[in-house]
């Protein structure tokens, strides 16, 4: 009798983790409704890894926010989930609400994602983001925007002293020093 009620509970307790791991693991597939970029950062527009097809199927593992983490050929990485199948979310939602109300509800297509120049307009204002847009930098900018310029650096050096962080920012090309996370200097690499 004692071993029958120690058995129900371990098989109990086992169902029980599960369906906890199965719950957490649950992947949910989609269709891309349109062509559509694979991010590496959903913080960094311009971390493209590569461009996904319209009509891919593919499985999704995680959403934060508007995207959704997806593997395509064999690479992880985030796409807009606006561009799929899967329904939008509650945050998707009450932007999709917000813009009905701030634009002429006729030019509204629900399936059209901002480009690049539209999202920093948007995030900036016109003079700096149609600047950072053009890939230009200049000194006082912040890290942030250094990224939607430029992109990821290949290589971050930092030293921190009492002064604060000095990081040295290294591109293919050209080398950024940021000193507490502004732009002060640069050049070419040697």
């Amino acid at each position: 009798m004692k071993h029958n009620i120690l058995r129900k509970g371990f098989l109990f307790l086992s169902l029980i983790a599960f369906c906890s791991l199965s719950a957490m693991t649950q992947t949910q597939n989609i269709t891309t409704t349109s062509a559509c970029r694979l991010f590496a950062d959903i913080e960094n527009i311009s971390s493209v890894l590569s461009y996904i097809p319209k009509g891919t199927e593919l499985e999704v593992t995680e959403y934060s926010g508007d995207y959704a983490l997806v593997e395509y050929d064999g690479t992880k990485g985030w796409i807009r989930a606006d561009k799929t199948s899967a329904p939008l979310s509650q945050e998707q939602s009450k932007v999709q609400d917000q813009y009905n109300e701030t634009q002429d509800y006729k030019s509204y297509n629900p399936n059209q994602v901002a480009d690049r120049y539209t999202i920093l307009i948007d995030k900036y204002g016109y003079n700096t983001g149609k600047a950072i847009y053009e890939h230009k930098i200049w000194k006082g900018i912040d890290n942030n925007m250094v990224k939607d310029s430029w992109g990821k650096p290949l290589q971050v050096s930092r030293e921190i002293n009492s002064s604060g962080t000095i990081e040295i920012w290294t591109y293919r090309k050209s080398w950024l020093l940021l000193r507490n996370g502004i732009l002060t200097e640069w050049g070419p690499n040697k």
